[in-house]
């Protein structure tokens, strides 16, 4: 069983901060819509948000998500597409020092393909372009502990069997997987995608074209 640095969420909230520094300056430029979807929370996110006045719901006594479900006639309706997030003000989230780990991580998300789970990066996020933060996100993963990672997982696995993804065919374009997650008989493995170049193997590169006559 692998022995991380990363072992509780503050710390986890520390190196990504570090990570994802100056990425306001992206999102300022960004004109994709953001603060969409149903935001799962591990359980000490939804305890802490709660006892901040965040509204929560928590589904099947298992999981709990940011309450931005809309509703009708008071019936809470489970099946609106990408509902806006309740606390995103004029594209200014009104928790952002508390914001929860899904938010804290986009660009990077959890996708599961058949019985495998991936890390993946979202390409319409500029973001991931800068300098080494490829390197450094494998790294933050790697570094986790494993009681840390598995209810991370295990949180995204409850969230993920209960939602379906009626465009899922085009989202899979939309997104590189650069980790798997393997989970079995509680112990879990990670390995990089092939998709993905690994740059400690580049030596030099060379960019090549033809000059326009």
């Amino acid at each position: 069983m692998r022995s991380g640095k990363i072992k509780t969420l503050k710390s986890l909230y520390k190196h990504l901060d570090i990570l994802y520094k100056g990425v306001l300056r992206y999102c300022q430029k960004c004109k994709d819509p953001c603060c969409y979807g149903y935001v799962w929370l591990l359980r000490e996110e939804a305890s802490g948000l709660y006892g901040k006045g965040v509204p929560t719901i928590e589904i099947n006594n298992k999981v709990n998500f940011i309450h931005s479900f809309p509703s009708k006639n008071s019936k809470i309706l489970l099946n609106q597409i990408k509902p806006p997030c309740v606390l995103s003000k004029k594209s200014k989230c009104s928790i952002y020092k508390d914001r929860p780990l899904v938010c804290r991580f986009y660009p990077v998300d959890i996708r599961k393909q058949g019985e495998s789970f991936y890390i993946v990066l979202h390409k319409e996020c500029c973001f991931i372009k800068t300098p080494y933060f490829l390197d450094k996100i494998i790294l933050l993963f790697y570094n986790l502990d494993t009681k840390l990672l598995k209810e991370i997982i295990d949180t995204f696995k409850i969230a993920d069997s209960l939602s379906y993804y009626p465009f899922e065919k085009e989202s899979k374009s939309d997104y590189i997987k650069i980790l798997r997650i393997c989970m079995e008989g509680g112990e879990i493995e990670m390995s990089k995608c092939k998709a993905v170049l690994d740059s400690k193997k580049v030596k030099s590169i060379k960019v090549k074209s033809k000059k326009k006559k």
